[in-house]
């Protein structure tokens, strides 16, 4: 009789600079114009990540962290939207082709400047439900793209609007 696995979380922490000292966590491309950090793509090895046990598991349940550096007064009707994946997903209907929609994001004024006119995206996912994903999908080195997409387009965000570094915190619950 084997025995069967019932949860086990992972985590994975990737940011937008490009000289960090673990050169894993660098970039591997930026798409759209000069300075803008709305489409980021990193080169991750889900085996790491997992340590090869996701073979062991039937579902994926994605959470995270968002944090993004403070930039000057942004029009808060234009900067709300939606921090999408390039995960499959067949839990629900994805028209778009964003990839799996992991939660809104939205600007909050900086905490640690909280008389100025900087803002923020700060947001996390960390204590609510999360999104279900394909977990047989999640294997080798894979390219893996997240995108921050306007709520009212769907479109991601251009034009160097996203002009500051941030970093992201993905917590991976496995069960079965």
């Amino acid at each position: 009789m084997t025995q069967k696995e019932s949860e086990e979380v992972y985590s994975l922490q990737l940011n937008t600079a490009t000289s960090n000292s673990n050169k894993s966590n660098n970039p591997v491309k930026r798409l759209g114009v000069d300075g803008d950090f709305s489409n980021i793509t990193w080169n991750v090895n889900w085996d790491d990540v997992f340590k090869g046990r996701q073979k062991l598991f039937k579902y994926c349940r994605v959470r995270f962290n968002f944090i993004q550096g403070a930039q000057d007064s942004i029009n808060y009707n234009t900067f709300l939207g939606y921090l999408t994946a390039n995960f499959g997903s067949t839990f629900y209907a994805n028209t778009t082709g964003n990839g799996a929609y992991l939660g809104i994001i939205y600007l909050v004024k900086n905490p640690s400047a909280p008389s100025s006119d900087s803002d923020v995206f700060t947001v996390s996912t960390l204590n609510e439900c999360g999104v279900d994903i394909n977990l047989e999908n999640l294997y080798g080195l894979q390219l893996f793209n997240l995108r921050l997409v306007r709520g009212n387009t769907g479109l991601v965000y251009s034009g160097g609007s996203i002009i500051t570094d941030w970093q992201i915190y993905l917590q991976f619950t496995l069960s079965n």
